[in-house]
């Protein structure tokens, strides 16, 4: 008992002892931290001094700061992404926590190793707060160009079809960096007709950046490609129909108030009044299904084949059918118009196609505007868009949509070709061209003096009118230039990849061949094994039948002695036996003779 006491004893002072070192090695830890922490937010402050005399983004605040100024460019800030150093760094209380339970851990020897890193990641926070910075400014000076660009105060809207990648809400700031006062874009994927749902965050993005920038009422989405509501196949136009009511609540979520969208084609298994009838037929139903239904405007198209669309004629007759007028409209396409066979190029022409709108369909119907020119001539019935000035159209009915009156207010938007890196470029300047046309008197003074609503205040004279088509003529001579590098950008990158592509397959076909003959070398590997194995089988077996014949031979050797001395006795005991039989055969011949 009395060791057992004298052992619990001990284990309690030990146990004492253990807590004791603890605590005390806590409360230097505790006092190293506090040291740390002080001369590291002296540090600190010093490098935001620093920074702040450079010029360079704060890392306590994120703002950027330039003297006394601080730049707060909300479209900037949301578009530039930020710099991978920035991303990756810590908050500075962060960072003194730690390296304070680094130093507080280890020795001198670690408290120098941290110091080290300390340094070297305060030389990355610079680094990346420096390129954080630039990005900013590049941002700013991108979004000063577009708002710059962006014609304020003007009643005709012009902007361009462009992108939603990587969210809804960024189709505004696309718009802005072209200068459009106006845009379209697809609300789901154009060819498919399966989608997703849009994000309920991204639906109030969009919905803050439509109202912050002022689009509103300016918005032509553009329905999927696949929809035919005239197609006479009831599952067909089903799934059509659902396509299209899908892009109609879409519409609706966002609070856009208007829709556009190819009537269809049927595809040559009913009339063109049936085609008609069921494109009624799927309006009505939607007005009804769709809450907050947009107003939904029918393209008069190029007229291809069995389209529906390529005259008024054919938009009238569906209008007519549609039981709420207020929620139905159209949207003239000019390429469309010029290759189904109105002669827009000139004033005649345009007023004639102008009357013939009013007449079959009604000037209040008239709600969007697609500005292309056209690749393809007059009647050709081919949906082929060229850049402004660049086609068959000339400039009259591009001069025409800005200045007169009927087209104010309306959203009309670029649908023109461009190469993927130039394409914003390509569209700002035509933006521009178009805005340089407004308020001009026509080139060479032939206008349609028919045209009663163009007004006085439109018709400036002298070199103000000058100056607005040389400058426009100067844009279109630049986009040219940028399609061409465009173009020539995009065959070199087609050519590098066709070179990889190249590499790639001599690559494989290097790789299958280093294969094949891997192959054939396993197979004559395996042949050689074979060959050595039979050799080796073949020597077993040679040196068996030497053993054994060897073994023969002994044993016969062995054998020889003893089979010379049998015989000896055999031959002695013949010899013998014949003695004896002589012997007995002469005893009994004496006998006889006895």
């Amino acid at each position: 008992m009395r060791g057992k006491k004298r052992g619990a004893k001990k284990v309690d002072e030990v146990n004492d002892t253990q807590q004791q070192q603890q605590q005390q090695q806590q409360q230097s830890q505790h006092r190293a931290s506090k040291r740390l922490k002080s001369s590291a937010k002296a540090e600190e402050v010093k490098m935001e001094s620093d920074i702040a005399a450079a010029g360079m983004p704060s890392i306590r605040s994120g703002r950027v700061k330039n003297g006394h100024n601080a730049v707060q460019d909300d479209d900037a800030a949301e578009s530039s992404p930020a710099s991978p150093a920035a991303a990756e760094e810590e908050p500075c209380e962060a960072k003194v926590s730690s390296d304070a339970q680094s130093q507080s851990s280890g020795g001198p020897a670690a408290a120098a190793a941290d110091a080290k890193k300390k340094k070297k990641r305060e030389s990355k926070s610079c680094a990346g707060a420096q390129q954080q910075q630039q990005q900013q400014q590049q941002q700013q000076q991108r979004g000063q160009q577009a708002d710059a660009a962006r014609v304020q105060g003007s009643k005709y809207h012009v902007g361009a079809h462009i992108s939603m990648a990587g969210g809804i809400e960024n189709s505004v700031k696309n718009a802005l960096n072209i200068g459009g006062n106006a845009f379209a874009l697809f609300v789901r994927p154009k060819m498919a007709w399966a989608s997703k749902a849009i994000a309920e965050v991204n639906v109030q993005a969009f919905k803050c950046a439509v109202a912050q920038h002022d689009y509103a009422a300016r918005v032509l989405p553009h329905g999927c490609y696949l929809t035919n509501l005239a197609n006479p196949d009831e599952e067909k136009r089903r799934k059509s129909y659902e396509c299209f009511v899908d892009d109609l609540q879409r519409c609706a979520l966002l609070g856009i108030d208007r829709f556009n969208f190819h009537p269809g084609s049927t595809v040559g298994e009913c009339s063109m009044e049936e085609g008609c009838a069921s494109i009624a037929q799927c309006i009505n139903r939607a007005h009804e299904q769709v809450k907050d239904c947009p107003r939904i405007l029918l393209e008069n198209m190029a007229g291809s084949g069995n389209v529906i669309g390529k005259s008024w004629t054919e938009l009238g007759q569906v209008i007519a059918l549609v039981v709420d007028k207020s929620k139905v409209g159209v949207c003239l396409d000019l390429c469309h118009a010029f290759a189904a066979g109105y002669d827009i190029s000139h004033a005649a022409g345009f007023d004639a196609m102008l009357e013939e709108l009013d007449a079959n369909v009604g000037k209040e119907y008239l709600q969007g505007i697609h500005i292309n020119d056209s690749k393809g001539a007059l009647g050709s019935h081919k949906d082929r868009h060229d850049n402004v000035g660049a086609g068959m159209l000339g400039l009259y009915p591009f001069w025409r949509i800005m200045n007169d009156l009927r087209f104010q207010g309306m959203p009309m938007v670029l649908e023109t070709p461009g190469e993927e890196g130039v394409m914003h470029q390509v569209w700002s300047r035509e933006v521009e061209a178009l805005y340089c046309l407004s308020g001009t008197l026509y080139e060479d003074d032939v206008r349609s003096r028919s045209n009663k609503t163009i007004k006085a205040e439109h018709e400036p004279k002298g070199q103000q009118a000058s100056g607005g088509w040389q400058r426009a003529r100067e844009l279109m001579r630049q986009v040219q230039e940028l399609r061409l590098q465009g173009a020539k950008a995009e065959e070199e990158k087609k050519q590098r990849s066709q070179a990889n592509k190249t590499l790639a397959k001599a690559k494989a076909r290097a790789k299958a061949k280093v294969d094949v003959s891997s192959s054939e070398e396993d197979v004559d590997v395996e042949k050689e094994e074979e060959k050595e194995e039979d050799k080796k089988r073949r020597n077993v077996e040679l040196i068996g039948a030497k053993k054994k014949r060897a073994k023969t031979a002994a044993s016969q050797r062995r054998a020889a002695p003893f089979a010379q001395q049998t015989a000896a006795e055999v031959s002695t005991a013949g010899e013998s036996a014949l003695v004896e039989n002589e012997r007995g055969a002469g005893r009994k011949s004496r006998g006889r003779a006895l």
